[in-house]
């Protein structure tokens, strides 16, 4: 009888993670198209508010609590406010933001600053933490894109117990977008 209790429960398991690796193996992408850049997102999102007015894009699905923005900053415009921002400086500011947000923090950088496919250099971190207001720990992958005329700063997230079901998805998003 305990040999048929172990054996449901390897089944179980075993289910379990195929549903969730093949849901995320076949997830459908969409191009979505701004002015001046566009990126794939998975189908399940749509347009969304997440309460950032500084933001060109927001989207995400709120039953599966993931969501992506896009910020678009002009070098110009930073550069007449007296900022001379490198990617690296950037990166800072933008990593700064979200750890101010966020206890618990704990962040890796994933790459060295590299060319996207269309030439753009771009940096990415993962990053953990925990929403103290709702004591939510959420996993973050953030992005930062540089080209001559523009900053975008792309941040994707969800809970951290889903990390290891978004994280394909969040790295085809990353690594799709681009500028026009």
């Amino acid at each position: 009888m305990k040999k048929m209790k172990n054996a449901s429960k390897v089944l179980v398991f075993v289910l379990l993670m195929m549903m969730n690796w093949s849901c995320n193996r076949n997830e459908k992408f969409e191009t979505v198209t701004f002015p001046d850049f566009q990126v794939d997102l998975p189908e399940y999102m749509t347009e969304v508010d997440l309460q950032n007015p500084n933001a060109q894009l927001q989207y995400g699905d709120i039953l599966k609590e993931h969501y992506v923005l896009v910020i678009e900053e002009r070098v110009s415009d930073l550069e007449s406010l007296g900022f001379d921002f490198t990617i690296e400086d950037y990166m800072d500011f933008a990593l700064e933001n979200v750890l101010n947000t966020i206890s618990n923090s704990k962040s890796e950088r994933l790459n060295e600053t590299v060319k996207n496919d269309t030439g753009i250099d771009y940096i990415t971190y993962k990053i953990w933490g925990t929403f103290d207001e709702e004591d939510i720990d959420v996993y973050y992958r953030l992005t930062v894109y540089k080209s001559d005329d523009n900053f975008y700063n792309l941040m994707t997230w969800c809970m951290a117990e889903d990390e290891r079901a978004y994280e394909p998805i969040m790295d085809k998003m990353v690594k799709s977008f681009k500028e026009l």
